[in-house]
């Protein structure tokens, strides 16, 4: 089983907040971010918020999406581990010590990769640059030795399966951490009004975390799944997401038939109950995707997402 879990790393003037693990715990003596595994039914910015307030007593107000990391131990079966990076630069309080370990503002540019764990150099000083990757790295089974890894950077036509949704019919749709993806869709997501949804050219309905993101800060209290996407992306350049593109999303492949018409239960997730803010004819590049499956197969939150334009 797949463990899904967060870190974080508020950075101030040019300095990183990192942990070092007490003994006795997972990593104990290594340097990390503060993280931890996600509680059921949370949202990675829920548990990473949640974590750096019982770690270090700061409180969150803003996350920038940065990482996914894949982790495997011994074995090339599915990730034991799926970690979402996340930094922050907006956040009150003062640091206060916990029984996780010590905690220490390090120099960005002067990191203790000698005492983290050995992947870090991989991806951390490009997260703490401003980039954003997908990371997928093995260890041998007692996690001592790093035996293989690959690092991606997201954006362009590369993206990651930020979040799986399903819900018995209606929004809001409810996390997952996989699912099979059928000529139906997602299983175990279904539909109150199979007129206007569901169906084989209607099987998956895809979003953009950067969109709604743009929607947060306009003051829309949207989030990933009240649209009712099955899947959530994050890196993709989504304006190039359009009507016989493919999109590969782990063992699936899709392609996009219609970009969607937003219709009155969503609008709880608007102000003012507007529901053309995501319209495709009023914000082109900024609507949702509906898409058949081409290839079945299973998908899980952390899986790559590759953009096709379909001509081939």
């Amino acid at each position: 089983m797949t463990t899904y879990a967060t870190l974080c790393f508020p950075v101030r003037d040019g300095q990183v907040l990192l942990l070092r693990k007490a003994d006795g715990l997972w990593g104990g003596g290594k340097w990390n971010g503060p993280g931890g595994k996600l509680l059921a039914g949370e949202d990675p910015e829920q548990g990473a918020a949640r974590e750096v307030r019982e770690e270090t007593g700061l409180q969150v107000h803003r996350l920038r999406f940065s990482a996914v990391l894949r982790f495997r131990f011994g074995t090339d079966g599915p990730p034991a581990w799926v970690v979402y990076v996340f930094t922050t630069e907006d956040f009150s309080g003062s640091v206060t010590a916990s029984r996780e370990g010590v905690l220490r503002w390090h120099p960005v540019r002067d990191l203790p990769l000698d005492r983290m764990w050995e992947d870090d150099r991989y991806w951390l000083p490009q997260v703490l640059a401003g980039r954003r990757v997908w990371g997928d790295f093995r260890f041998d089974a007692r996690a001592h030795r790093l035996e293989q890894g690959q690092v991606v950077d997201l954006g362009g036509n590369v993206g990651v399966a930020y979040r799986l949704n399903v819900s018995p019919g209606g929004v809001p749709k409810h996390p997952v951490p996989e699912a099979w993806v059928g000529p139906e869709g997602l299983e175990g997501d279904l539909h109150s009004d199979t007129r206007h949804h569901g169906g084989p050219e209607r099987a998956v309905c895809v979003f953009s975390l950067e969109v709604l993101a743009r929607l947060q800060a306009e003051g829309h209290p949207v989030g990933p799944g009240r649209l009712g996407e099955n899947v959530t992306v994050a890196g993709l350049r989504w304006a190039a997401v359009r009507p016989g593109c493919h999109l590969r999303v782990g063992e699936a492949e899709l392609q996009v038939t219609r970009y969607t018409t937003p219709c009155a239960t969503i609008r709880h997730s608007f102000r003012d109950g507007d529901i053309a803010r995501v319209h495709p004819d009023r914000h082109p590049g900024e609507a949702r995707v509906y898409a058949r499956v081409l290839k079945t197969g299973r998908v899980r939150a952390g899986d790559l997402v590759e953009l096709a334009d379909g001509s081939g």
